[in-house]
């Protein structure tokens, strides 16, 4: 046999004893970007400008997006408004709480006293998309067609009283704790157009999906200050409308036009197809 020494033999034992040092560790990996916050109603309503037919809107220059402001549209010998900032509209201030029982016009109530809505500037596309603040209010024809101004100031809900002192219309509908026109384009009847599109929800297959039983209908809404909400349009009606089939008729038109410019993209073209293919059902109205 071959003497070994002490030390050789320990050598490779110690070096198994030893503990094996891990390799270094990799960089840290670089943390994500942080994620692009939504844009807030009055950068989505700035945004959304852009995308507008140029030939067809009219919109307000204004240095604060923040600024209310009312965008018009063109379609079918119609005009349509719309507030920017979305839910500008919205009045923050204070009004008289009326009790129900003192609501309607007719009850006496000697107690009332509305705040003045009139307080807010907008800024409008033009001289002629509302009633200017030095028009005088007992100069406008109320309750039929102002051919000066070339717009209906007929209620759908028949005819209204005036204030007899002021001259001022009053709201059909009774007391509401406010006055003025606050930040409506007009003295009198504000015609809105709502737009309600729904289709039933659909496997790729074409068949209807159920849920406990029903069929699902869905709703186009838009989602602004953490609520939904339908879009809506001011508009004004010529002396020729008869309110039902030239809603249903503009209507189509505007939301046809606005489906074209925001959704260029292939996986979009048969769901315009649809839309335009589709029927006007039913035209809500208010005033």
């Amino acid at each position: 046999t071959t003497p070994v020494s002490v030390r050789e033999l320990g050598s490779p034992v110690l070096e198994r004893l030893r503990p094996v040092q891990a390799p270094p560790p990799k960089p840290p990996t670089p943390p994500p970007p942080p994620p692009e916050e939504p844009p807030s109603p009055e950068e989505e309503s700035s945004s959304s400008e852009s995308d507008d037919d140029d030939r067809t809107t009219v919109r307000p220059q204004v240095d604060d997006p923040t600024t209310g402001r009312i965008i018009q549209y063109l379609t079918s010998d119609h005009r349509l408004w719309r507030y920017a900032p979305f839910n500008f509209e919205q009045y923050p201030g204070m009004r008289m709480n009326v009790p129900p029982d003192r609501i309607p016009w007719e009850i006496e109530y000697r107690e009332y006293f509305a705040f003045d809505a009139s307080d807010e500037v907008l800024v409008y596309p033009g001289p002629d998309a509302h009633d200017n603040p030095s028009v005088s209010v007992h100069s406008l024809p109320f309750n039929q067609y102002d051919s000066a101004h070339k717009l209906r100031r007929q209620s759908m809900m028949g005819r209204y009283r005036l204030d007899s002192n002021s001259g001022a219309p009053l709201n059909p509908m009774g007391r509401t704790g406010l006055k003025g026109k606050g930040l409506l384009p007009r003295w009198g009847p504000n015609n809105a157009a709502v737009v309600v599109m729904t289709r039933w929800n659909r496997a790729p297959s074409g068949a209807v999906i159920h849920r406990l039983g029903k069929p699902i209908l869905q709703v186009v809404s838009l989602f602004r200050h953490k609520q939904f909400c339908l879009p809506w349009y001011l508009t004004d009606h010529q002396s020729h409308c008869d309110y039902d089939q030239c809603v249903a008729q503009f209507l189509k038109v505007f939301v046809s036009r606005r489906l074209k410019q925001l959704m260029q993209h292939r996986g979009a073209r048969q769901e315009i197809t649809a839309v335009q293919k589709g029927r006007a059902e039913q035209a809500i109205r208010h005033s």
